[in-house]
């Protein structure tokens, strides 16, 4: 009986096994031809009411639809091109913009003006409105909406003759099918509670130019608070509709601006003049700072700035053009130039006191950038200046810094602490500054209204910075999940797990989870980013760093019963979002074999209902697995690192293996890729469907030798892998962009282990790279070599001989792997001139390398055209060394400046 069920069950096993053969064999190769229509999942959102889920689904070039999900039914409609969509607080319908139909030209697409739609739910209709400038819903317990269109059956002609459609505002509630317009309306705002709209509107009236309207949705009644011959250029009501701030101008000539400010029982605005109490009268205030009133709607923020400021400025008294660099400059030329439009506008953030009727000015020429919670009361502000700090920002990183916390209350302005790399932050009630000091590893936090210090964490015995950071400068705290109501307790992470922790140090910090035991990573899951505090209840990501498994929890901080596990395992979970009436949570799921589709379910993960099913577009194509895979290094490192394999894998084959390298990537072992051509490297689905693995190898780095650490990491790692007997030790190749360019190019100078390589945007020659400049951002590229990724740890001039060690264009005589560098000479991160560098060194010995370079483009693709061809040169390029394919003809050939506007050199030669 025995001997039966055994012959029973492998025949069982033949019959499945064959089957599932039959099935994979039934599926084909991705190819280039799918990447325009490969769909995915965007954006979904939960109504309040739990009643409808929203989603986009789009492909990767055309028009996409937005769908509705009647979650009790399941009966779904889509909208064509819908985008954005945004439930009403009362969830009686969702607005949404309809984007013009998909064009292949750029501009032609810029050009085409948006449409509004809304979907009521209760009579399942879509109402449409064409040539959309801006809308803007009541956030809590209002189905009020106001949105502003350009009428092109009304113009008015503009000072130049020009003829332009007036633009209108629209007031509706659709719930309720109210509908209210107002024509040549400039700009608008609906308070949180959707009480109150407030508008500014031009008229034909020669004495009154423009005017700012309350509208009070109770009553459905507008009233004119405020007249001017000047236009308004902002409007903001507080959080409660009692109040209206509007700035509008006062002199158009010398472009001079005031603010006026509305409150309930009054019945005209009064003008602030904050200029006369801090003694400014050539200023104004600004129009670039945004209006902003306080949590508790008793402080309005704006910006002041210099009259004419910037059109003064930018005139030009010379008929020469020089940039000076000068070895005082505070700033680099590059960086005043990249930044020189920001600096002429700059504004300085000031605060209206109006209880107090007081004008605090937070920020001067010193002294920027500042810190505040806008959600908060607002009673203070934190003050930061970089600028003695200027010169020595070229090196350092962090650059140094001084704070001040400023009472927004008095005026009174203390410095809070001197020249420091940590960042200071203010608790939402405003009761404590805190920060990690980093050169003591330690969380601080201290009163603002005594200036008492407390050391959170200090002894406590673990460490609150990442212990396995491995850049030459002090580490990073791991964070802190937030504070809870009125700033009584912070909760502050380690590696593992969270901590409560009275920032008066009058009770006990209590670890709130146990991870650290079984190697799982709590944090906090910020499902309502409108909080202010965090609440008692709380779901928490939980991860394993060492199987990688991935979940949810629940916990209640106010107990010590310990996190309760929700859903785990071998997925990545993310975008959870509750229902803000209901008891209902939508959240996504992914593997690397199961694209990360929309499921539902109850706040415990029970009953769950899958959403969305675009994991079926890859059903009847070859896709992959992935594993994790360990092994050590000669000098002891204990590595991880992912496998890729194809789905229809075959222990009996070796097969040609592609290693893509960068730092340390083995934590999203199940990351869903999806179908797309590629911006800078392989793409994982496609290579895998026609017959390759590719191995992800993590890089643990010492200080100095970056290039040394990443060749023992993946030769290391492919020499693991070479003894399973899947790969074909002739056949594999190397792949890199940016860091990984340069690991790449640095790792075939040491080893003849690759029959080819790619290396995107390199660095070749860090002596040269030490002083350049990267040309986004316009700063210096030291403090990256320094105590950045390149992780040198001294200057050039302290120890040049470690700069050219760690350079490939030193040792490009050493090379003997055919390479191809892509490298845009637009690249604003890393000089093209480096890829240049080492094409020239490597073509002047005569070795195998090609450079592409897609002019216009910066550090990675982003015109489609140019990502489809390079994805199928790259593709090309390796099946040729990696698969004995003949050579494209570009590859053989190249293409000369004379063909390559009508010559792409796809074809095969012999």
């Amino acid at each position: 009986m025995r001997k039966i069920s055994i012959i029973i069950l492998v025949s069982f096993f033949i019959f499945f096994t064959f089957a599932n053969i039959l099935l994979t064999a039934a599926k084909k190769p991705l190819t280039h031809s799918v990447y325009e229509e490969w769909k995915y999942l965007n954006d979904p959102q939960i109504s309040p009411d739990a009643k409808y889920i929203s989603y986009e689904i789009n492909p990767m070039r055309g028009d996409g639809y937005l769908v509705f999900h009647e979650t009790s039914t399941g009966i779904k409609d889509s909208i064509p091109r819908g985008d954005r969509s945004e439930f009403s607080s009362n969830s009686d319908y969702a607005a949404f913009i309809i984007e013009p139909r998909f064009s292949t030209d750029e501009e032609d697409d810029k050009q085409q003006p948006d449409s509004l739609g809304i979907y009521i739910f209760a009579e399942d209709s879509l109402k449409k409105i064409p040539n959309l400038k801006e809308f803007e819903l009541a956030e809590d317990s209002s189905s009020f909406m106001a949105f502003l269109y350009e009428d092109s059956s009304e113009v008015v002609e503009d000072t130049l003759d020009k003829k332009e459609p007036i633009e209108k505002l629209v007031i509706i509630n659709p719930a309720e099918m109210f509908y209210e317009e107002f024509a040549r309306v400039n700009n608008f705002d609906i308070s949180k509670d959707g009480s109150m709209i407030a508008f500014s509107q031009t008229t034909s009236d020669s004495t009154d130019s423009c005017l700012v309207i309350k509208y009070e949705t109770k009553n459905k009644t507008s009233k004119v608070i405020y007249r001017s011959s000047y236009k308004v250029e902002e409007i903001k009501i507080d959080k409660i509709g009692k109040q209206i701030a509007f700035i509008a101008a006062s002199d158009t000539i010398t472009e001079k601006y005031h603010i006026a400010l509305w409150q309930e029982g009054k019945k005209m605005p009064f003008l602030l003049d904050p200029f006369m109490e801090i003694k400014k009268r050539s200023w104004t205030v600004g129009t670039n700072e945004d209006l902003a009133f306080s949590g508790d709607n008793k402080k309005l923020f704006f910006g002041i700035t210099i009259v004419n400021n910037y059109e003064k400025s930018s005139k030009r008294d010379i008929d020469y053009n020089l940039e000076l660099w000068h070895w005082k400059d505070k700033r680099i030329q590059s960086y005043q130039k990249e930044h020189l439009k920001e600096e002429l506008e700059r504004e300085y953030l000031t605060c209206y006191n109006i209880e107090k009727e007081k004008y605090i000015q937070i920020e001067d020429s010193t002294s920027k950038f500042s810190s505040i919670e806008e959600n908060g009361p607002c009673n203070y502000a934190i003050n930061t200046a970089h600028f003695p700090y200027q010169i020595s920002s070229q090196w350092t990183s962090p650059s140094y810094r001084d704070y001040y916390l400023v009472n927004l209350n008095t005026g009174k302005r203390r410095k809070v602490v001197e020249k420091t790399q940590s960042y200071y932050r203010l608790s939402p009630a405003n009761k404590f500054i805190y920060w990690f000091d980093r050169e003591q590893g330690v969380w601080f936090a201290e009163a603002t209204e005594t200036a008492e210090k407390y050391n959170l964490t200090g002894n406590i015995d673990v460490n609150f910075f990442n212990d396995e950071y491995d850049r030459p400068k002090n580490p990073y705290a791991y964070g802190i999940a937030g504070w809870t109501e009125n700033d009584k307790y912070i909760l502050v992470y380690d590696k593992y797990d969270i901590w409560k922790i009275d920032p008066k140090m009058s009770e006990k910090p209590l670890k709130l989870t146990n991870g650290r035991d079984n190697s799982i990573i709590y944090r906090y899951a910020d499902i309502d980013k409108n909080n202010l505090f965090v609440e008692n209840n709380i779901y928490l990501v939980i991860f394993n760093d060492k199987n990688k498994k991935d979940g949810y929890s629940k916990l209640n901080i106010t107990t010590a019963d310990g996190p309760e596990k929700l859903i785990y395992g071998d997925y990545i979970y993310y975008y959870l979002q509750e229902a803000k009436r209901a008891d209902r949570l939508i959240w996504r799921k992914m593997s690397f074999a199961e694209y990360g589709d929309l499921y539902q379910s109850d706040e415990k993960f029970q009953n769950i209902e899958k959403i969305s099913n675009l994991d079926a577009q890859e059903e009847k194509y070859i896709w992959g697995t992935s594993e994790l895979v360990e092994w050590k290094t000669p000098s002891g490192k204990e590595l991880q690192g992912i496998l890729y394999k194809p789905e229809d894998f075959d222990s009996t084959k070796q097969y040609p293996l592609i290693v893509k390298i960068y730092e340390k990537t083995s934590d999203r072992l199940h990351s869903h890729y999806t179908v797309r051509p590629s911006r800078s490297i392989v793409n994982y689905p496609f290579y895998l469907s026609n017959g390759y693995l590719i191995f992800k190898p993590d890089i643990k780095y010492d200080v100095g030798t970056p290039g040394e650490d990443a060749r023992e990491a993946v030769v290391s790692g492919v020499k693991g892998l070479l003894k399973k007997g899947i790969i074909d030790k002739n056949h594999i190749g190397l792949v890199g962009h940016s860091w990984g360019g340069y690991e790449a190019a640095y790792i075939i100078t040491q080893t003849d282990m690759f029959a080819a390589a790619m290396a995107g945007a390199p660095v070749s020659n860090m002596t040269s790279a030490y002083g350049g400049i990267r040309w986004g951002s316009g700063k210096s590229r030291q403090n990256q070599y320094e105590v950045g990724q390149s992780r040198m740890g001294e200057s050039l001039w302290e120890n040049r001989r470690l700069y050219i060690k760690n350079s490939p264009l030193f040792y490009a005589d050493s090379i003997n792997t055919p390479l191809l560098i892509l490298h845009n000479d637009r690249d604003g991160a890393v000089p093209w001139t480096q890829g240049i560098e080492l094409f020239l060194g490597l073509r002047r010995l005569q070795k195998p390398v090609w450079m592409l370079n897609y002019t216009g483009e910066k550090h990675s693709l982003r015109k489609w055209n140019n990502r489809i061809d390079y994805t199928k040169r790259l593709f090309q390029y390796f099946n040729h060394f990696l698969k004995d394919r003949p050579a494209p003809a570009w590859l053989k050939y190249g293409i000369p400046a004379t063909k390559k506007a009508k010559y792409d050199g796809y074809e095969l030669t012999e």
